[in-house]
């Protein structure tokens, strides 16, 4: 039988070794063990390190991160401070780095936790979370809520943004509540410190809704306070 080039390794030329295994028929299978050459060993790092990146990304962009973030580089350091806590609460003014900070978290998180191409984190816009749910009932509703609060690492981006309402309230509340008290780690962003939070969400002067997901917030979270000018102006 004519040898081909199939029968050698492309990279040092030697043949390949082969063996037989017998199948359930009678008949043997030829099988080849892959060359152990440094140009195999070294096709068959880069070709992991393909298959590695493609999930990643795959993993990245399924949590829901906005396309503006997908180039982000991971910050591994924030990432051990999340880890020390139960949560990060990001605030400061408009155009602080405050959004871009909590991404570059999550990146760190994806790129540890991801397998096959899947990973248990979520970015949800909060305005756009409670918009989602509004006019919905039953189990649309409580399938998009458990979404959010059954992932292993969510990010709460804007909580704050948006005329406060005592249903917008409530769904929030709740939010918090289900993390609190299953441990789970979440990263908020917000124009507004704890304070101004609660007093934001206070809706026709009742503070005992929002003092209570401010408290567990604060009990949940290291606070990073963000300055400086607009950086989306500049």
């Amino acid at each position: 039988m004519t040898e081909s080039s199939s029968d050698r390794c492309p990279y040092c030329g030697m043949p390949y070794e082969t063996y037989s295994v017998p199948s359930v028929r009678g008949r043997a299978h030829v099988l080849r063990r892959e060359c152990q050459c440094d140009g195999a060993k070294e096709a068959a790092r880069a070709e992991f390190i393909r298959l590695r990146a493609g999930e990643l990304t795959k993993a990245w962009r399924a949590t829901g991160v906005p396309e503006r973030f997908w180039g982000v580089q991971p910050d591994n350091d924030g990432l051990n401070e999340l880890e020390a806590h139960q949560g990060l609460y990001l605030s400061g003014p408009m155009g602080t780095g405050k959004t871009t900070t909590a991404c570059r978290i999550l990146k760190a998180y994806v790129r540890k936790n991801q397998r096959d191409g899947w990973v248990s984190a979520r970015f949800v816009s909060v305005p756009d979370w409670l918009a989602s749910m509004r006019g919905q009932w039953g189990d649309v509703e409580e399938d998009r809520f458990q979404r959010a609060a059954g992932c292993k690492l969510l990010v709460l981006d804007d909580i704050g943004k948006g005329k406060p309402t005592a249903w917008s309230v409530e769904k929030l509340f709740r939010l918090v509540d289900s993390r609190y008290n299953h441990a789970k780690p979440t990263i908020l962003t917000s124009n507004y410190d704890l304070g101004d939070l609660g007093e934001r969400y206070a809706v026709d002067g009742d503070h005992e809704t929002a003092d209570a997901m401010v408290s567990r917030l604060a009990e949940m979270c290291a606070g990073l306070v963000f300055g400086g000018p607009d950086l989306r102006k500049k």
